[in-house]
């Protein structure tokens, strides 16, 4: 049913009349404007600086203090490829040459000198092949570091392994055969050599162990101790290696007396003693000297040892030397030349070591040396990132300044190497980065914790950037965020310029701020112009009026911006912003033309209700009120446009077009937005002769919307605002609220509403129905007072028809619940009397009946109704129900009259009673098994119950019965015995009652009123199965064995 007024009813009800529009005075702008909220919220930027990081080329870093060793020694020794292939040649052929004559003198006493001779030569050819093998894996680890093979290379000695076996063979021929020869030292020294390069250590230490046990003089000692040097120094045994380097020093006429001091210097500085080891390689590097003024080439071992002690004395002196004695040190020891490269290398380790005061001082005697050279910048840069890592301000801010200034465009290092590109590009490049990372962490420390000392720091790194990088490829995000923090600070006019220069250099940058930094140059310049109502005081009538300089830029700002985002939702509101400046000067043609594109742009928006009103006030003040008409039609043609607030001229139209609007809605089926639309309608033009209409339309549209909460006040406004002509709204809103208070469960006030509704419509047909329901829902809340009161004068309506007869069954039920047993049983009565027997109502009211007549204790009537039921009612399952529960009840009188006999003393007439006691418990088991048979649960776990207490019953009877006189104790036995067979089925019969009950139970999830009979006995005689259940009953309702249930 549609409860709402089509279009042309609305415009038939409409009284037309001509409107004569008055002359205006100026709308006042801050009353159009005065919920146009400042746009602070649109243009605050969290600053986060995850891709903000110094990620700077840190040359310190690249020093891995913990992966650097010394070459291995057998490096130092190692030919050319060319050298080793000249060699391999001279080897192999004096190698075949010796085959032949082992061969030819194999049996000869000098046998023993052809095998260590050939020993040798097997040692020198393995030791040739791995350092062509060592040669060739070097190279091509080289090219695998440089990409340029895919899989890093193995190194395979099988080759070199397999000539060092040969020899070990010869070498212990040679010591079996000749154990007193003088060369057995040579010997012993070249098994134990190969043993350890064969990876067998344990033979090697007991060859060598006998050399130097049986041999200490030999020349062959100090190359053992060298060998096991080498053996603990590759394995990171410190001390034991140093312990053997310092044996073979004591040999100092052996060939390796400087390796094994250079070695020595590097387990002193391993096992922390850096001190010393200065001093050893000092020695490797005074040695050197010597043998090359004696003339030593310069491919000799010692000599390149000499050059990795330099290297290596930066090291050790970084950690025990005196930074400021460094340079003098290192310029003694090698010369000025390299000293400046061996100080350079000692600064970058300090940064590693985190030794800031050391590094910078010796970063900056070296720049002193050469302020404008190359590296220079590189150091500077260096002693910056060093106090930035170890976060100390103070000293990172001073060394910051001091590298972006002498290392600009101004500065004498630029000048001086402004040929190289390249470097000068780096230098910019990098001093920009960490300037303006340090600048954004700042903003953004203050951004979190508003500290006076973080914007301090902001400011100043923004301005040293704009002084130094104004032209940078990032400049337009810093002048964005610096625009961001002068906002925050409210110096709007420094934020202003800051926008701008965002804006102008966009083009060089990313340009991702550009739209933000141009309207947030608007909202900064906002907070700059003159007070809303200042400028209208000024301003009057419709002539133009000049603009003060800082209103005139704010235009050209927004003109600009227009420009660059002509169709952006942004620049909807600038046009909107553009144009009321515009009006308020009397730019009244221009003002137009924006506001009518925010109409159009954006129809939707408050920015365009806004336009419409300030398009009509141009007009008024124009006044040009044909105009104001047709610009009123316009607008509202405009595609979308909604609740277009229009002037008190043209207020009918815009009434009319809103009440349409709102229909629009429903017909669209958007039943939530029709529902708004009619109660905004309502309350805008409270006055109206629709408003009544428009709220009841939004009542009934809300619940269409399945939004009954908000549908039952709108009904209540319709109820509480009647006029003449709404009386006919008012009586459906009453009806329809009432509905939707039952649908949303509160149903007595529904009742009460139902009833006041009839009571107020006595012709309404809805009135004896709506009685019904009322006196239903109070009899469900349990007023049943009330609900009797409604259900007379639902009787009053209907005593002539069926409706009636129901009632006085509806009558009968509320006294009954009342207590008033006589007005119920009146009531029943009659309608009993007034309908067939047939049905579930009439079984369960005749039902009613006798349990009210077993109350008042007519048992006789009571008896005549159960009697009825069982034998007269006939229906559907309902009605079995109640021919089951009465049928019960008359049982249960047999029951009651079956445990009232008693077995007599007299032996002789017990039989006689007995006899008849199993009769009847016959015709009473017959009885329950009936009922049984009917299928109505509750009653059949009553009558299994019942059934089993009289064979309980009967058994105990018999059980206890007096025993015959003069038995002596064999014939007392004798008589228990023949008892107990007789009682015992009896018993078990109960039992099995009282399981089928129990088990009825479960299966329909169904508990009678007297279940807790038969778990009592159970928990009796199968406590393991049926532990006592206390079940709360009314023993009140339940019969024993003395027991009378009425």
């Amino acid at each position: 049913m549609s409860f709402v007024f089509s279009p042309e009813q609305v415009l038939a009800a409409a009284n037309t009349k001509t409107v004569k529009l008055k002359k205006r005075s100026r709308k006042t702008v801050g009353d159009i404007l005065s919920n146009i909220k400042k746009t602070d919220d649109k243009r605050s930027t969290k600053l986060s600086f995850s891709g903000n990081k110094i990620e700077l080329e840190d040359e310190a870093k690249n020093r891995n203090l913990k992966a650097i060793k010394p070459p291995n020694s057998k490096r130092f020794m190692r030919e050319s490829n060319q050298e080793i292939s000249r060699l391999e040649v001279v080897v192999d052929k004096s190698i075949e040459q010796l085959h032949r004559l082992i061969q030819k003198y194999q049996r000869s006493s000098n046998r023993g000198e052809l095998w260590l001779r050939q020993g040798e030569l097997y040692v020198e050819k393995a030791r040739l092949v791995e350092q062509r093998l060592f040669n060739e894996y070097d190279r091509k680890i080289e090219l695998y570091e440089k990409k340029k093979l895919r899989r890093k290379p193995k190194i395979d000695l099988k080759a070199s392994k397999d000539y060092y076996r040969r020899a070990e063979k010869l070498y212990k021929w040679f010591i079996s055969d000749f154990k007193n020869d003088p060369k057995m030292d040579q010997a012993l020294f070249f098994l134990g050599y190969i043993n350890f390069e064969l990876g067998k250590k344990g033979e090697g230490e007991h060859f060598y162990s006998l050399l130097t046990k049986k041999y200490p003089r030999s020349n062959y000692v100090s190359e053992t101790h060298f060998a096991l040097g080498e053996y603990y120094f590759d394995r990171d045994d410190w001390k034991s290696a140093l312990t053997e380097y310092n044996r073979v020093i004591k040999y100092k006429n052996s060939r390796l007396f400087s390796f094994a001091y250079y070695k020595r210097a590097w387990c002193l500085y391993r096992i922390g003693i850096a001190g010393k080891a200065i001093k050893s390689l000092e020695k490797v590097i005074i040695r050197a000297r010597q043998a090359k003024r004696d003339g030593v080439k310069a491919s000799d071992g010692r000599i390149r040892l000499a050059t990795e002690a330099l290297r290596d004395i930066v090291l050790f002196y970084s950690e025990s030397g005196d930074y400021r004695k460094a340079q003098k040190y290192f310029r003694v020891l090698a010369g000025s030349k390299p000293s400046e490269k061996m100080s350079e290398n000692l600064a970058y380790l300090y940064s590693a070591k985190g030794k800031l005061q050391e590094a910078s001082y010796v970063f900056k005697s070296l720049i002193s040396k050469d302020p404008t050279g190359p590296e220079s910048y590189e150091y500077q840069k260096q002693i910056v990132l060093n106090y930035s890592n170890a976060g100390n301000r103070k000293f990172f801010k001073t060394e910051l300044i001091r590298w972006i200034k002498d290392y600009g465009p101004d500065s004498a290092w630029y000048r001086a190497n402004q040929t190289n590109q390249e470097l000068i590009a780096k230098s910019s490049s990098t001093r920009e980065k960490v300037l303006r990372v340090d600048a954004l962490k700042w903003h953004q420390v203050y951004q979190n914790t508003r500290s006076e000392s973080a914007v301090a720091e902001a400011l100043a790194g923004y301005e040293l950037y704009f002084d130094y990088f104004e032209k940078s490829p990032s400049a337009h995000e810093m002048f964005f965020y610096a625009g961001e923090l002068m906002f925050e600070l409210k110096s709007y006019k420094k934020s202003s310029l800051y926008y701008q220069k965002s804006v102008e250099t966009a083009a060089v940058g990313s340009g991702k701020f550009l739209k933000k930094a141009s309207l947030n140059r608007l909202v900064s310049m906002e907070r700059s112009l003159p007070d809303t109502k200042n400028m209208e005081a000024k301003v009057k009538g419709t002539q133009a009026v000049t603009m003060p300089e800082i209103v005139r830029e704010f235009v050209l700002a927004g003109q600009d911006h227009i420009n660059r985002f002509p169709n952006d939702e942004s620049s909807v509101e600038v046009r909107f912003r553009v144009a009321r400046i515009l009006y308020l000067y009397n730019l009244l043609d221009k003002a137009e033309l924006y506001f009518k594109q925010v109409v159009q742009m954006a129809p939707k928006s408050k920015y365009a209700e806004y336009s419409a009103n300030l398009l009509l006030d141009i007009y008024n003040l124009r006044e040009d009120y044909a105009g104001m008409a047709r610009v009123g039609n316009e607008i509202l043609a405009v595609k979308g446009f909604q609740n277009a607030q229009l002037t008190n001229d043209i207020q009918d139209i815009v009434e009319k077009a809103a009440f349409n609007e709102a229909q629009s809605f429903e017909k669209k089926g958007d039943y939530e937005k029709a529902a708004e639309s009619f109660a905004k309608f309502a309350k805008k033009y409270s006055g109206s002769s629709l408003a009544t209409s428009a709220l009841y339309n939004s009542g009934v549209n809300y619940e269409r919307s399945g939004n009954i909460l908000a549908a039952i006040p709108i009904y209540s406004r319709v109820i509480q605002r009647p006029g003449k002509d709404d009386g006919d709204l008012v009586k459906k809103a009453r009806l329809l609220q009432a509905n939707l208070y039952e649908k949303t469960g509160n149903l007595e006030k529904a009742a009460e509403l139902y009833v006041g509704y009839a009571n107020s419509y006595p012709q309404d047909k809805l009135r004896s129905d709506l009685y019904f329901n009322s006196a239903i829902i109070y009899s469900g809340a349990g007023k049943h007072k009330t609900a009797s009161s409604i259900f007379n004068k639902y009787y009053e309506l209907n005593k002539k028809n069926a409706n009636g007869i129901q009632a006085l069954y509806h009558l009968g039920k509320e006294q009954e619940k009342l207590g008033n047993r006589k007005s119920a049983i009146a009531y029943y009565r009659i309608y009993l009397n007034s309908v067939k027997p047939a049905g579930d109502q009439y079984a369960e009211t005749a039902y009613n009946m006798a349990q009210l007549y077993d109350q008042e204790r007519d048992y006789g009537k009571a008896d005549f109704w159960y009697k009825k039921i069982v034998n007269e009612v006939r229906g559907n399952n309902r009605v079995n129900y109640y021919k089951a529960a009465a049928r019960l009840e008359l049982t249960l009188d047999m029951y009651k009259k079956f445990v009232s006999v008693k077995l007599p003393k007299d032996t002789r007439k017990q039989q006689k009673i007995v006899q008849s006691q199993l009769v009847n418990l016959e015709k009473l088991n017959a009885e329950f098994a009936s009922i049984v048979k009917m299928n109505s649960g509750e009653q059949a776990i009553s009558s299994l119950i019942w059934s089993g207490k009289a064979y309980e019953y009967m058994g105990n009877s018999i059980k206890t019965a007096p025993k015959p006189a003069g038995l002596n104790a064999d014939q007392i036995k004798q008589y228990d015995e023949q008892i107990s067979a007789i009682t015992s089925p009896m018993f078990q019969t109960a039992v099995e009652n009282f399981e089928a009950a129990v088990e009825k139970s479960f299966e329909l999830d169904l508990y009678s009123r007297d279940i807790s009979l038969a778990f009592e006995k159970l928990s009796e005689v199968k406590p393991e199965k049926y532990p006592y259940w206390n079940f709360e009953a009314s023993r009140s309702e339940q019969i024993d064995d003395q027991g009378d249930f009425r």
